[in-house]
């Protein structure tokens, strides 16, 4: 936990090594922009989704502490991921997340999704 591996190029056909939680920053670099990225999967409640939409979808009367905890934590999200600027991101732990700039992948990702 808390550690940062970098690899060769990977293949289309690896298997990625994964324990509970884990975080996977997919770049075109060999070199990575930041020397210890903060980890959010390890984070109990943390999304991707806005912590508002959470709030109106599950019509829980969340804390707004939790709320404002949620959307500063996804703040910081979004900031480290424009650093980094991976081409895709992948985090497996409480919920499942990717976030890609590749475009084929979104959508067979997509298109394998059950609703």
């Amino acid at each position: 936990m808390g550690e940062l591996m970098i690899s060769p190029p990977l293949t289309r056909s690896i298997e990625l090594p994964f324990e509970q939680y884990d975080e996977w920053y997919f770049v075109d670099s060999a070199e990575f922009p930041i020397p210890a990225p903060e980890v959010f999967v390890n984070y109990i409640g943390f999304s991707l989704v806005p912590a508002r939409d959470i709030h109106r979808r599950e019509h829980l009367a969340r804390e707004r502490s939790q709320r404002d905890a949620l959307e500063q934590m996804q703040g910081r999200f979004w900031d480290q991921l424009a650093r980094i600027s991976p081409v895709t991101y992948v985090a497996s732990g409480e919920l499942f997340f990717i976030a890609t700039r590749d475009n084929g992948l979104m959508g067979a990702v997509c298109g394998s999704s059950k609703p």
